[in-house]
């Protein structure tokens, strides 16, 4: 490289270093729960949320958490019923259902379990009742149902059967 060539790269290194740095506009959200009391939420970076945000019922009690990247949900879903029980959670990649799914019933024990692929149902589904025994299998394929299985029910342990 010549003297000029040099030159040329020097005047173009300091016409960028020169330029003003952009600024991020960064913005915590926070919900009201009452007068005295606001609860954070999630943060914006030039409007589209990023990170962890959180949602609360009237009370002020946590009830579901999602992330986001850019403003698209990414990342682990849950949701939260009565004194902070897990009710659901998803994996959520690109704003669509991708991953594990699982529903809990009231007791804290798995309701239901499967996959979802771009927001479809895939492979397979169980259903188990309130004491954690299966009682459904099916199983799916790209949103579509290839087959079910409903399991028979066996009477309690020490009772007669007639």
């Amino acid at each position: 490289m010549d003297f000029k060539g040099k030159m040329i790269v020097t005047v173009i290194f300091l016409q960028l270093s020169c330029e003003a740095p952009k600024t991020n506009n960064v913005v915590v959200h926070y919900k009201k729960i009452t007068a005295n009391r606001d609860l954070p939420q999630g943060v914006t970076i030039n409007g589209l949320k990023q990170g962890l945000w959180i949602d609360y019922d009237t009370l002020g009690h946590f009830r579901s958490s999602v992330s986001f990247l850019n403003g698209v949900e990414n990342g682990e879903f849950r949701i939260f019923g009565e004194f902070g029980k897990l009710v659901l959670k998803v994996d959520i990649q690109e704003g669509k259902f991708n991953g594990r799914f699982e529903y809990y019933n009231e007791n804290g024990k798995i309701y239901v379990t499967g996959n979802y692929k771009n927001n479809k149902k895939i492979g397979d589904w169980l259903y188990y009742d309130d004491n954690g025994v299966l009682t459904e299998q099916e199983k799916w394929n790209n949103g579509k149902m290839l087959s079910k299985k409903v399991f028979k029910k066996c009477p309690p342990l020490g009772s007669s059967i007639q």
